[in-house]
């Protein structure tokens, strides 16, 4: 009996030191400043676990093996970061980390990835390795689905990748993301992945691009095999989407289906552009259907420019549409690409190794947010700031900056946050109330959710004394529970300034002193008024004015 008890007591610490799950919160305190630190596979078990947490900051510290997470969960494996309830919404920084061996096994499930789903989340400098990962449609080595504006940046993925549903629909696999929607953007990013996929639109990096996505400054390496829609670096290319300076070396062979579109470089692309990119991997389906740059240009209406693809090494004489067709020598051959506009000073490069094919530079990363004006207007005790970018990526947002005369003692006079992820043109204003006479200098520095900051250009203000009284209006308004107003005296005089209600009462006294020629701004706290109509009223000498101001609570 004894040694049953003792084979028992043995077996069972066996599986648990094969299968079990530890749950440990990870150090910090889930904000940019103090970020969640990932170190070990318990703290990932955690954040797999507590979707509450799922909008937070993370940074991860170490490497981490995540071996043990082939026997969790009935052997289903890991179970994602995000899902079709809950989104993973956060900032996710790895660190130039990895994550590797992870497992998941979730065939009849949809968002499958090491982050199952990410809504206007970020990713970055992370990758994940020797994975395996299976499920349903949207499944991807790093994220099952990416939609409004989640940045995946500096990323790669490692392993095989199997998904798509075996019901009808779109499969939506890819090796780094299933499917990237909704002005998301992929930048500087990997995947070696091996592919496979059910049903339609699985890629060598991404399944489906769409809704005004983009991909640029990268590439996929791995072989791509499935039904329909089949690309070397995208299934599908639609609905406004932009792959710019990105390549794909791997095969792409077509399975079961014989009369479905395959390319070399995308399977399909409806109403999307594709520019200076290239493809050189062997195109295995029939001939017709499956060409060496795209399968399908759905219904001609691809925007095209500077595309190259080898006819030699895919086995293909035609690209399909949207790029050039070119020996292997020719795709060797540096003056190819720059005679047709390629940047090889900044993004592009030979490795130095003879007979090779063009890559992207490792420090090739866009501008994350670029900045296109920045100006400053005075009146009277007043600077309105005003700043324009034209493209957002992982954009925090800006702090306001102000000085005087005297170098160096910068002051942050106020925070306006950004848009994150943003294709179109943004504008921003901040004003600012003042009593100086002198000359005031503003600047702007722009945080990444990941905490780097850029430093604006200075704008400088010339502050005049006005000749006349002057009561501005309150900012802001509506207002709660504070707003401040800005006043300008000519001349030394006593002044009073208070605040009524809307049957005549007064409510505060905000001023009633002498006060000095020149600019000047008071604050006024309603922290204790109800919501409402109030009017503010300034006398000085003989100078007297009334506005009206809106508290919102």
């Amino acid at each position: 009996m004894q040694k049953r008890i003792l084979f028992v007591l043995f077996t069972f610490i066996n599986l648990s030191l094969m299968f079990g799950q530890t749950s440990t919160q990870p150090y910090g305190g889930g904000t940019q400043a103090s970020p969640y630190q990932i170190s070990t596979i318990d703290n990932l078990y955690w954040l797999s676990q507590n979707s509450l947490e799922w909008d937070k900051y993370y940074l991860q510290v170490n490497n981490i093996d995540a071996q043990a997470s082939n026997g969790w969960d009935g052997n289903a494996g890991f179970t994602p970061i995000g899902n079709s309830t809950t989104s993973f919404t956060g900032t996710y920084s790895g660190n130039d980390k990895t994550i590797s061996n992870i497992t998941i096994n979730r065939s009849g499930t949809t968002n499958i990835g090491l982050f199952g789903k990410v809504d206007g989340g970020s990713i970055s400098r992370l990758g994940v390795t020797s994975l395996s990962i299976t499920g349903n449609s949207s499944t991807g080595g790093l994220v099952g689905t990416a939609t409004n504006s989640t940045n995946i940046s500096n990323c790669y993925s490692t392993g095989t990748v199997t998904g798509g549903s075996t019901s009808g629909g779109s499969g939506n696999v890819g090796g780094l993301i299933g499917g990237h929607y909704s002005s998301s953007m992929v930048t500087n990013s990997y995947s070696s992945c091996s592919v496979t996929g059910e049903d339609q639109n699985i890629g060598g990096l991404v399944g489906t691009n769409s809704s005004s996505s983009i991909i640029s400054n990268s590439y996929s390496t791995g072989e791509v095999g499935g039904e329909q829609y089949l690309g070397g670096l995208v299934g599908e290319n639609r609905n406004s989407a932009i792959i710019s300076n990105s390549y794909c070396h791997g095969n792409v062979t077509r399975v079961n289906n014989t009369n479905l579109t395959v390319g070399g470089f995308v399977g399909v692309n409806d109403a999307a552009t594709i520019e200076y990119s290239y493809s050189i991997g062997d195109v295995n389906g029939v001939t017709g259907t499956s060409y060496g740059f795209i399968g399908w240009d759905k219904n001609g209406t691809g925007i095209f420019a500077s595309n190259f693809f080898d006819y030699i090494a895919s086995n293909r004489d035609s690209p399909g549409a949207g790029a050039t067709s070119k020996s292997t020598s020719d795709m060797k051959t540096e003056a190819t690409y720059t005679d047709a506009g390629w940047d090889f000073t900044n993004t592009w490069e030979f490795d130095g190794v003879v007979g090779s094919y063009p890559s992207i530079q490792a420090n090739a990363a866009p501008t994350p947010v670029e900045l296109t004006s920045f100006t400053a207007t005075s009146s009277s005790a007043t600077v309105v700031l005003n700043w324009t970018t034209a493209t957002e990526v992982n954009n925090y947002g800006f702090d306001v900056e102000s000085k005087r005369a005297s170098p160096d003692d910068w002051t942050i006079i106020g925070f306006v946050e950004g848009h994150g992820n943003s294709n179109s043109p943004k504008n921003y204003s901040f004003v600012v109330s003042t009593s100086s006479e002198n000359d005031i200098f503003f600047r702007l520095k722009q945080i990444d959710t990941d905490g780097v900051f850029e430093y604006s250009d200075v704008v400088t203000v010339e502050m005049e004394l006005s000749k006349n009284f002057k009561l501005g209006q309150n900012y802001p308004n509506p207002f709660n529970p504070t707003t401040s107003i800005a006043f300008t005296l000519p001349t030394n005089g006593f002044v009073t300034l208070k605040v009524y209600n809307t049957i005549g009462e007064e409510v505060a006294e905000l001023l009633n002193k002498n006060i000095e020629a020149g600019n000047h701004n008071v604050i006024f706290n309603a922290l204790n008024l109800p919501t409402g109509a109030y009017f503010y009223r300034i006398i000085s000498d003989n100078f007297s004015e009334t506005k009206k101001m809106l508290l919102i609570k």
